[in-house]
């Protein structure tokens, strides 16, 4: 919608520009343009603080009913100094056109630059949830334990802008699983770790092979499972969350998937600070 507005208005100031720029003042913008926003981005206040600054400097050279400019130039790091040398190179008469030019010019610019980055995270996320649901793949198949977790860990990452999420990856074989549903099992664990640490805190996840079994760990610091709780957690309809802010299924639908679709195992083990579920999964099945 933005872009669709900048068009027309970068047309206009196309057309004066060009008939108000002479030769080597149009040289002089189009270098402009193209040196300008390279640098790093600036914090908000500093940011502000700029905007502030290009405000007065647009005032100072008579330019007051373009302060609305400010704001988009110091956006992308125009400073005083710059106008300054840019002003050097023009007339009087033919400053106001260049920077109704280039401000769409630049805006534009960002605006594409952005739609370019949405996109690849597009094709990423589509990648990521193709991993998670294994939609193009058969139910089961060689699956690698860590391209699952990380397509878990992507597809949760709004729930997980607080945590410090540590990955401790051993050398681990691909084996024979329902990686979908394994992915389920992960999504159950780390959403009860981030409820046990109210969102912020340290999420380790392990994996390392003991024997003929892939054992994958998650350890986080949240308040822990009361001991007596401890006993039920697999239990259906059992939870330790608030009224209302869980179903008690999680852990069983996880032992089921772990245990029955897998012929693996889970337990848990928790203390305040220092929760840990394994799970435990044969790298080979007894096809009987």
């Amino acid at each position: 919608r933005e872009l669709r507005g900048l068009a027309p208005r970068l047309a206009a100031a196309a057309v004066e520009w060009g008939r108000t720029g002479e030769e080597a003042e149009v040289r002089l913008v189009a270098r402009f343009q193209d040196r300008v926003g390279s640098g790093a981005a600036l914090d908000p206040l500093a940011e502000a603080e700029a905007a502030d600054d290009v405000a007065d400097w647009l005032r100072e050279q008579g330019l007051g009913q373009t302060v609305d400019l400010a704001d988009d130039l110091a956006e992308h790091g125009v400073d005083r100094a710059e106008l300054d040398a840019l002003a050097a190179g023009l007339r009087p008469d033919a400053l106001a056109a260049a920077l109704a030019y280039l401000v769409p010019v630049l805006r534009i610019r960002t605006l594409a630059a952005d739609a370019a980055e949405a996109s690849e995270r597009v094709v990423e996320l589509v990648r990521r949830t193709s991993a998670y649901t294994n939609l193009d793949r058969a139910p089961q198949r060689d699956a690698d334990l860590r391209e699952g977790l990380e397509a878990t860990l992507a597809l949760m990452a709004p729930k997980l802008r607080n945590i410090r999420v540590r990955r401790e990856y051993g050398g681990v074989p691909d084996l024979q699983a329902f990686p979908s549903e394994l992915n389920q099992v992960w999504t159950n664990l780390i959403d009860n770790a981030v409820d046990a640490m109210g969102g912020e805190g340290e999420l380790t996840i392990s994996t390392r092979r003991e024997g003929d079994h892939a054992v994958v760990e998650f350890r986080d610091t949240g308040h822990g499972i009361p001991a007596e709780a401890l006993p039920n957690v697999f239990q259906p309809f059992f939870t330790t969350k608030d009224l209302g802010k869980g179903t008690g299924l999680g852990l069983h639908v996880s032992m089921d998937i772990v245990a029955q679709r897998h012929g693996g195992t889970m337990e848990v083990d928790s203390r305040p600070g220092d929760t840990r579920f394994v799970v435990r999964l044969p790298l080979a099945r007894d096809p009987g």
